[in-house]
């Protein structure tokens, strides 16, 4: 299991700790910037892949406190603590954690933490069981006016969180059937190619007007609105697009590990983010 080993995608990572054993983490799990994989040592499966733009010590620190306590916090700072808690209190196992210092910028950390999620879902065949939406088989999280819950599912009821197959780089990020899927030929990203287009679900890509790099990828449930709107950001002067997967309305859980495959296969390309994919 190469997702498990020290040196997993080239990388140096920590040892691993567990979370919730005494009253302060292991030294060995550094601070700073860096990204961190949690495991199930029961089936030596991981968790959860995250990241930390600040101190990796204080972010799991905040993991290990809100996972342990005795019930949810509805204000949950720490995305993965929902689900952390249900291994530590329900699943009754202590998962444990391995750190990566990184000192690349944000956007290289994030799309770095969508390259390794990637190459699991790769070497698993399924997404981390805290990622992109998942969660423990017969749970459900909610998110609502009240913060967040976490709740036991009855028998009739079924939580379906199976993951789709991986995408598959094989061609370069401007191909036609870039990460095996079929995109739309390229088109301007201007007021009059918008107004004509179709309001529909789909994936999108852009990319500048030399197809040299690409920007961001997006899903959207409405294509005229979302291109309208990156109409008026600073880095689509100039910029193409292009779709796919047009029309179909999949679960929230496949959406997003798409998405995460589309950035880890450009990553993979070019060692780089897309460049406006993570601009807040």
């Amino acid at each position: 299991m190469k997702y498990l080993e020290e040196d997993w995608c080239g990388l140096d990572w920590s040892e691993w700790y567990p979370l919730h054993e005494g009253r302060s983490l292991a030294k060995g799990l550094g601070k700073g910037p860096g990204i961190y994989r949690i495991r199930d040592p029961d089936k030596n499966t991981l968790a959860y892949i995250g990241q930390s733009g600040r101190c990796l010590r204080k972010n799991l620190e905040v993991l290990r406190d809100e996972s342990s306590a005795k019930r949810v916090a509805p204000d949950s700072k720490h995305f993965a603590s929902p689900c952390v808690f249900v291994y530590n209190k329900v699943k009754d196992v202590d998962v444990e954690v391995s750190t990566l210092s990184f000192k690349g910028n944000d956007p290289e950390r994030l799309a770095t933490e969508c390259f390794l999620i990637w190459n699991y879902r790769h070497e698993a065949g399924s997404s981390p069981r805290c990622n992109l939406g998942k969660f423990h088989e017969g749970f459900e999280m909610t998110v609502d006016d009240d913060g967040v819950k976490v709740r036991k599912l009855d028998v009739s009821e079924e939580s379906d969180y199976a993951s789709i197959a991986p995408l598959d780089h094989d061609e370069p990020f401007a191909s036609e059937e870039w990460m095996g899927l079929r995109w739309t030929e390229w088109l301007p990203l201007d007021k009059k190619t918008v107004k004509a287009m179709d309001d529909e679900i789909c994936f999108l890509r852009l990319a500048d007007d030399g197809i040299n790099e690409l920007k961001r990828v997006d899903h959207t449930e409405s294509l005229k609105e979302t291109l309208a709107g990156h109409l008026k950001e600073k880095w689509s002067k100039k910029a193409l697009f292009s779709i796919s997967f047009r029309g179909l309305d999949l679960p929230p859980i496949h959406i997003a590990e798409i998405r995460n495959d589309l950035i880890a296969g450009y990553y993979l390309e070019t060692s780089e983010a897309p460049t406006a994919q993570f601009i807040r």
